[in-house]
């Protein structure tokens, strides 16, 4: 009996040592939403730059205009792979949010389990 609870509490270090895994790698995601909303501002004030002034609708219009019809092909070339980009990043985030979830629920799970064990056990080892 002796054994099993130290068996048990053993798990439990173990679950609790999980824990600390889960704040880091919170702590990793919440740098890694940082650099996105980076990521985001930058995009915003290249936009705006690009559409110019809002009180000039035809601002980005001229500035276009006046580009040679080179420029804009490989301008147009460039944003389409940013874009890309930006769509197979949001794509690996969103598979590792989700393997993160499941692992979290499982873990989760486990360690629920365990001290329902340990909760079983304890009683009894009280009265040895």
């Amino acid at each position: 009996m002796k054994k099993t609870v130290a068996e048990l509490e053993k798990r439990l270090d173990y679950v609790e040592d999980e824990d600390n895994e889960w704040k880091t790698r919170y702590e990793t995601q919440i740098e890694l939403n940082r650099q996105i909303e980076r990521q985001i501002g930058l995009l915003q004030v290249k936009m705006d730059h690009v559409r110019g002034s809002p009180t000039d609708r035809l601002a980005s219009v001229r500035s276009f205009d006046q580009m040679h019809m080179d420029s804009l092909n490989l301008f147009l070339k460039k944003l389409g792979e940013e874009k890309e980009s930006l769509r197979n990043q949001l794509k690996d985030y969103e598979l590792r949010l989700e393997q993160e979830a499941k692992a979290y629920h499982k873990a989760n799970d486990e360690r629920r389990a365990y001290l329902a064990v340990m909760s079983q056990v304890s009683p009894k080892t009280s009265l040895v």
